[in-house]
């Protein structure tokens, strides 16, 4: 399995919009409980990050 991850910063309005990346290379069946784990992560990440600089 291969895993590569960027993100973005763009400003809006007062604050910034994020964009996150994340491709994943493996077979069919890992890539989609991979996909599910990393939503879940990323949602719970961007709850934080909004706490933290809200």
């Amino acid at each position: 399995m291969r895993m590569g991850y960027r993100f973005d910063l763009e400003p809006d309005g007062g604050g910034t919009h994020v964009t996150d990346t994340l491709r994943l290379h493996t077979p069919p069946g890992l890539l989609r409980f991979a996909a599910s784990r990393a939503r879940a992560v990323q949602l719970a990440r961007a709850g934080i990050l909004a706490e933290r600089l809200g």
